[in-house]
């Protein structure tokens, strides 16, 4: 086996594959970061929605999100910056991409993420597509998993409950 082929499969992830996008390993080859871009961007325009994590073995232990408790631990904060850019890398355009991992990390200590006043902060960037990014960043928010178990764990499907809103048209900073 060639060592290009080696480095390839270590980034060979089963999250990789998503219903009707078989192709991501063969196509990026070990590029992981092009693959997770495009997954993402297929994830939110065919309107999937992260299912709720099961642990293997039961329950599974959730991260405290109020505004509270990310005030008193900026570690925890800190450990949504990679997340937040991997995101809004797919939801904005890139020139606005920095800007918005910003915003949300200047207004996250503040105000409660499950609030509609935080998503209130997102809507004017985000506009259709903001209550499927509210529902993603919960989801990864309160797991317990970095940014890659994560990506392993979570399973996709239609959205089936009242975050989503109806998307529409598209906008200046919306991709």
């Amino acid at each position: 086996m060639s060592a290009d082929v080696a480095q390839a499969r270590r980034f060979w992830y089963k999250s990789s594959v998503v219903p009707g996008q078989p192709a991501y390993r063969r196509r990026h080859h070990g590029n992981r970061e092009a693959a997770v871009k495009e997954r993402r961007q297929f994830i939110y325009s065919a309107g999937l929605w992260v299912n709720p994590l099961k642990a293997e073995g039961g329950r599974i232990r959730k991260r405290d999100i109020s505004a509270k408790f990310l005030k008193r631990n900026p570690a925890v904060t800190h450990r949504l910056v990679p997340w937040l850019s991997k995101e809004f890398s797919v939801l904005v355009e890139a020139e606005h991409a920095s800007f918005m991992v910003q915003l949300v990390l200047s207004i996250v200590d503040k105000i409660d993420i499950e609030s509609e006043e935080f998503g209130a902060h997102l809507e004017p960037f985000l506009h259709s597509r903001t209550q499927h990014f509210l529902h993603e960043f919960r989801s990864f928010a309160k797991s317990p998993y970095d940014m890659i178990a994560y990506d392993e764990r979570a399973t996709y499907g239609p959205e089936t409950g009242a975050d989503n809103q109806e998307q529409s048209g598209k906008d200046a900073l919306c991709r």
